[in-house]
């Protein structure tokens, strides 16, 4: 019982560790890009940004696929993940069309 309490407490605290990181990394972006930027740099510096973020989420699920791929197994293959990402991506892309936004329409392109 201890240890498994121990387990859950490290699991914590390493979590706790990610998720300050992850808003340390955000806070880094903000100030750059206000700091060292003009109003149509930022957007397509943030653009950039977005869509390295987006190809690098939707490249992830790739390794399970090739994991699927050799052991001819879809087990491993999350299906309700994969379906919610590719509609999500799909309305998204639609509304990037629909405003004429490349950014917005390229990045959700790649996971529809």
């Amino acid at each position: 019982m201890r240890d498994t309490y121990q387990a859950l407490q490290a699991l914590s605290v390493k979590m706790l560790g990610l998720l300050l990181g992850v808003f340390a990394l955000f806070g880094v972006v903000v100030l750059v890009s206000i700091r060292l930027f003009d109003s149509p740099s930022q957007q397509l510096s943030i653009g950039f940004l977005g869509i390295a973020t987006l190809i690098s989420t939707f490249c992830s699920p790739l390794s399970i696929s090739n994991l699927v791929i050799k052991t001819k197994r879809v087990e491993f293959l999350p299906f309700y993940l994969s379906l919610s990402t590719f509609l999500t991506c799909l309305f998204f892309l639609a509304y990037g069309m629909f405003k004429h936004d490349p950014f917005f329409a390229m990045r959700n392109a790649s996971g529809a």
